[in-house]
């Protein structure tokens, strides 16, 4: 896995849904990248978009569903935990990726980066 993208929602379906979508759309490798979303144990209207998405949208969604966290780093915390991306974006609901094939382009950055740094894999 290349990319994991996580986020936490509450109770912005329509935001959610439309971040998915934007994901969906402009991303060239779908299989390279997992998208993680926490979201709190009682907020249905965020586990009802996730349902709606994983049937309708080609995406390696992974619904992280929890008590509700004491902060925001601490949900950061646990959702990265379970992440299996090589690099991890944290995002927001309410944003849109609208470069098409981010993917590739940032895959590329990240090389020209290690390269010109003299960061290798190892």
């Amino acid at each position: 896995m290349k990319f994991s993208l996580f986020l936490n929602s509450r109770k912005r379906p329509t935001l959610l849904k439309s971040f998915l979508f934007s994901v969906l759309t402009s991303t060239k490798n779908k299989k390279e990248i997992e998208v993680l979303v926490r979201y709190d144990d009682d907020d249905k209207e965020t586990e009802e978009a996730l349902e709606y998405a994983k049937f309708s949208y080609d995406l390696n969604l992974v619904p992280i569903k929890g008590s509700r966290p004491k902060n925001l780093n601490a949900s950061n915390n646990e959702t990265v935990r379970v992440s299996s991306g090589e690099n991890v974006f944290v995002c927001n609901d309410d944003i849109q990726i609208l470069t098409k094939d981010w993917d590739e382009t940032a895959l590329r950055k990240i090389e020209e980066y290690k390269k010109e740094k003299n960061i290798s894999d190892d």
